[in-house]
């Protein structure tokens, strides 16, 4: 990667950086527990968090190459935004006293990096295009 392509993946790394942020801080102020887990707002959270994330990557990658994004490159930064979420949710109760992990958050994390390909492929034409109609075909 060139220095100049990482302008593109700026909004990416500020977006991570301010995750991890949210992720490790205690967030006082927040809604009660009770009803915040009852209408799983945390969930929603969580899957536009790593939607977003996913997104801004997929973006950076494809502007910085100038080009369309082939399948298996694509899910392969969506598998990194995920990992992302799992790191994070593993490390809470390891590097703070008052986070904790939680299953369905992993999960949330997982199925909101596969959103946000979800996103980016649907708001993109020419990687429609090019699924539609591979080169040399």
């Amino acid at each position: 990667m060139r220095w100049t392509g990482f302008r593109y993946y700026l909004p990416f790394t500020v977006w991570v950086a301010w995750v991890v942020y949210l992720s490790f801080s205690p967030l006082k102020g927040w809604p009660k527990p009770g009803l915040f887990e009852q209408l799983f707002l945390d969930k929603l959270i969580h899957l536009f968090m790593y939607g977003t994330m996913s997104f801004l990557l997929l973006w950076g990658y494809r502007k910085c190459r100038r080009a369309h994004i082939e399948a298996n490159q694509a899910w392969l930064r969506v598998a990194f935004c995920a990992f992302i979420g799992l790191v994070i949710e593993i490390l809470q109760p390891v590097l703070t006293l008052y986070r904790t992990h939680e299953l369905l958050d992993m999960l949330a994390n997982v199925v909101g990096a596969a959103l946000g390909y979800g996103l980016f492929w649907k708001t993109s034409e020419s990687v429609r295009a090019e699924l539609r109609h591979p080169p040399g075909t």
